[in-house]
Parts: C-alpha cells; sequence; structure tokens
C-alpha cells in the first residue's frame, strides 16, 4: 500500500509542479540555486529538472534544452504506475512477468538495484552536463 502512494505521488507530483509553475517566469527564483552548481560549477544530477517539466508541462519546447532525462525516468515510473493499475483492474498481480522477474533478480541480487538507480543517476547527471549553458542562464 505504502509502495503504490509513494508510486502515485512519484508520478504525480511533478506534473502537478510543472503546472503550477508559470513557465514566462522561466523559473528563476523557483527555489534555492544549486548548491553544487553554486559552489562547484558542475551541475547535480538533478539541475534542469524543475524547468524541464514546468516547460514540458506548458508546451514549451525548451524542457529539451534542461534535464529531459528525468521526463524520461518519469514517463517510465508512470507506465509502470499504469501497468499496475490495469492489472490489479483485471484481478491480476500489478507486477506482470517481465517485472517481477526483474523484482526477484534484485531481491536475489541487490547489487543490480544499486548499479540500475547508479546508472539512472549518472545517465542524468550527464544530461545536465551536456545542458549546462543552459541550465547556468537562469
Amino acid at each position: 500500500m505504502l509502495g503504490s502512494a509513494a508510486l502515485g505521488s512519484l508520478v504525480v507530483g511533478p506534473p502537478a509542479v510543472g503546472l503550477l509553475v508559470p513557465a514566462q517566469a522561466h523559473v528563476r527564483g523557483l527555489g534555492p540555486p544549486c548548491a553544487l552548481l553554486h559552489a562547484t560549477g558542475i551541475p547535480c544530477p538533478a539541475c534542469g529538472a524543475t524547468r524541464a517539466f514546468v516547460y514540458l508541462m506548458h508546451g514549451d519546447s525548451r524542457w529539451a534544452h534542461y534535464n529531459w532525462m528525468w521526463l524520461v525516468v518519469w514517463a517510465a515510473l508512470a507506465l509502470v504506475a499504469a501497468q499496475a493499475v490495469y492489472r490489479r483492474s483485471r484481478g491480476r498481480s500489478s507486477l506482470g512477468p517481465a517485472l517481477g522477474g526483474a523484482v526477484s533478480l534484485m531481491r536475489a541480487r541487490p547489487w543490480v538495484a544499486v548499479a540500475l538507480a547508479l546508472a539512472m543517476v549518472l545517465a542524468c547527471w550527464l544530461v545536465a552536463m551536456a545542458n549546462l549553458e543552459w541550465i547556468r542562464a537562469y
């Protein structure tokens, strides 16, 4: 039950924030600046993610200039959540065979879950590095 609530908030939260923040404000002053970027000039893996969600939710193509990898992560979570809801509505287990097998693998070998999480964070950081000029602009 708690896992479903957490997954639901991860799927609903970012787009809701994206819709609530006005795109015209260029998200300047949305929150405190990234401490890592400010101190070192190196972005954190989440740098630009909020602006990417704001621009996407407002239909502005500038989302691609920021940390769009978090949009990919969000879309994957949304697909997993949609599949779980669909399977539950049909009276089946929330996890399909493929996802159930992946969960079993991660339970048997926890290092796989750690490696996947690190790979995701690395991918997001590389996108932030690639879009650093845009991220620094605001």
